[in-house]
């Protein structure tokens, strides 16, 4: 009975689980998936009952139950309450979650990767109680870590250029929309030195990030905008970073101030990591 959990055979396994009009069974002697419904192996099943074995079950409870603990963990709020309020429907849930993430690539990629980390745990445990069964160690599970190379790997950073003039009008736009400092954040870039846009895949610009000063100047202002369904994934944080590089890169000596909005208070922690120290709280009152 004893086999060998091969990355193929995990392969295979997660394509069964997952299909919910068939039933398998896993040949051990093999081994290989069979589908009870193509074959009939009921004598041997009979004759050889340790050759067949049941695989994992994957119930529609459990994919619920995987797609809210995704939902709970995902860091971006707009996204977030969006899934939450598809897993809401009752009725069509999983088509609404997934149609919530066709509009986020990024996220339908984060999904993709945790429901297979999700089941391949599943998977292990079960070959761990085999393995107990046979007087054998269990195997490990390597757990993944999902680091910030890994979210931001579907960006794409550029330079600013002369025809991008409208796009990052738009995008500061949609950076400020609804902000209780819209009138304050509104910027001219005719002084800036460097303007970083970060795009998402197919979906267009999703951040950018501008050094606004003039030429012998010691001075410098940072601005980092980054759209509402983006932020909470390390984006402004990358942005920063790289314009920090560019000044380091370009010999630039003195002093890079940012302003942080009320409603953006959790982004100093980021700026705290990047060396950025506060110097002052600004309050403004409109009349």
């Amino acid at each position: 009975m004893f086999f060998e959990l091969t990355q193929a055979l995990i392969d295979e396994i997660l394509f069964c689980m997952e299909d919910q009009n068939n039933h398998f069974i896993l040949d051990t002697r093999e081994p290989k998936l069979i589908n009870t419904k193509s074959i009939d192996i009921g004598r041997g099943l009979n004759e050889e009952e340790e050759r067949f074995i049941e695989i994992p079950e994957w119930r529609s409870s459990d994919g619920f139950l995987v797609m809210e603990q995704f939902t709970s963990r995902c860091r971006n709020t707009v996204i977030r309450d969006a899934l939450a309020r598809s897993l809401d429907l009752g009725r069509g849930v999983f088509r609404a979650f997934k149609d919530v993430l066709s509009r986020y690539p990024e996220a339908e990629k984060r999904w993709f990767a945790f429901k297979e980390r999700e089941m391949k745990r599943r998977i292990i445990q079960w070959y761990n109680g085999l393995r107990e069964s046979w007087k054998m160690e269990k195997v490990g599970f390597e757990e993944p870590e999902e680091t910030q190379e890994l979210i931001l790997e579907d960006f794409i950073f550029r330079d600013y250029s002369a025809d991008d003039a409208e796009i990052i009008a738009a995008l500061h736009r949609a950076c400020i929309e609804g902000s209780r400092n819209a009138a304050y954040m509104q910027n001219n870039y005719g002084t800036s030195g460097k303007i970083i846009i970060a795009e998402a895949a197919a979906y267009g610009a999703a951040g950018y990030a501008a050094i606004l000063g003039r030429e012998g100047d010691c001075d410098y202002r940072l601005i980092v905008g980054v759209k509402p369904e983006y932020r909470r994934l390390g984006l402004g944080s990358e942005l920063c970073a790289r314009m920090i590089n560019f000044l380091k890169n370009n010999h630039k000596t003195g002093v890079v101030s940012i302003d942080v909005p009320a409603e953006f208070s959790r982004f100093s922690g980021q700026l705290a990591r990047l060396s950025f120290s506060p110097v002052l709280t600004r309050y403004v009152l409109s009349v």
